[in-house]
């Protein structure tokens, strides 16, 4: 995972996230709350520009003090040939690791965008 706002340092450690594909109205579904910009819509669709939603978790430890809204990431190295996604959301975080552990990290996709459905840890 490499986000923009970093700069490329070859002997840093890259941030690690669980990566979750979902549907549309996941969110609103599990009553996650918005907590900033917005989740997914008909606009997110394949062929269109890719988009991402993070956890709280993840905008408190990538972004301390920032809004990540409108900031891009990377599922891998900065120099890797993937594309980039924008951050359009941030939504509450959840314990998807288990009751007994603290949030982790999250990236949403979403899935008219990627297709699948599984659960992920990528860096």
């Amino acid at each position: 995972m490499f986000f923009d706002v970093r700069e490329a340092d070859p002997n840093a450690t890259l941030p690690t996230t669980l990566t979750t594909v979902v549907s549309s109205g996941y969110f609103e579904a599990l009553g996650i709350p918005i907590q900033r910009g917005r989740t997914f819509d008909d606009r997110d669709q394949e062929g269109m520009p890719l988009v991402a939603v993070i956890n709280e978790e993840a905008a408190r430890r990538y972004f301390p003090g920032e809004d990540p809204t409108g900031r891009r990431l990377k599922l891998g190295e900065s120099s890797a040939e993937v594309p980039w996604w924008e951050i359009v959301g941030v939504v509450g975080s959840t314990k998807n690791l288990g009751l007994d552990q603290p949030p982790f990290p999250e990236v949403f996709a979403v899935h008219q965008q990627v297709g699948g459905g599984q659960n992920q840890l990528f860096c």
